[in-house]
C-alpha cells in the first residue's frame, strides 16, 4: 500500500469498526461506554501517515540481537502518550510500537502486538 492507500484503508476501517465479542471469547466484554470512548480516542490519534525507522523487537531472536534490528515503517495513529500504531510494509501488518521506558532513545520499538487496524490500537 502506497500513503494515500493506507491512509484511505485506516479511515475506512475506522468508520466501518463495530465491537463484536466472539462467543469464545474468555472475560467480559468491554462496556459499550468504554469502547465509544477508545474509539474517540482511536480518531483523535490517527495522522497523516509517515515513515518512522523503529527498532523491531517482536521475537526473542530480535530482542537478544546484539546490533538493534531496525525497519522503516508509516506510523498511522500517535496517541501521544507513548504508543504508536505502525504499518510494516515488509509484512504487511499492523503493530504497535512505544518508546522504552528505560531508555533515552528516540526511536519506538515493536512489542509484538499485532492485528487490524482498530484493535491494535484497542490493544494499548
Amino acid at each position: 500500500m502506497d500513503k494515500e492507500e493506507l491512509q484511505q484503508h485506516c479511515v475506512q476501517k475506522v468508520a466501518e469498526y463495530e465491537y463484536i465479542v466472539p462467543e469464545s471469547a474468555i472475560g467480559l466484554p468491554l462496556p459499550a461506554e468504554k469502547v465509544e470512548a477508545l474509539l474517540k480516542e482511536f480518531k483523535a490519534a490517527i495522522v497523516e501517515p509517515y515513515l518512522e525507522t523503529i527498532e523491531l523487537r517482536d521475537t526473542m531472536e530480535q530482542m537478544e540481537a546484539e546490533t538493534p534490528i531496525l525497519c522503516r515503517v508509516w506510523v498511522v495513529a500517535d496517541d501521544r502518550d507513548g504508543y504508536k500504531v505502525i504499518y510494516n510494509p515488509n509484512t504487511k501488518e499492523f503493530g504497535l510500537a512505544q518508546y522504552k521506558i528505560d531508555d533515552e532513545s528516540d526511536i519506538p520499538s515493536s512489542i509484538n502486538v499485532n492485528g487490524d487496524f482498530v484493535g491494535t490500537f484497542m490493544a494499548r
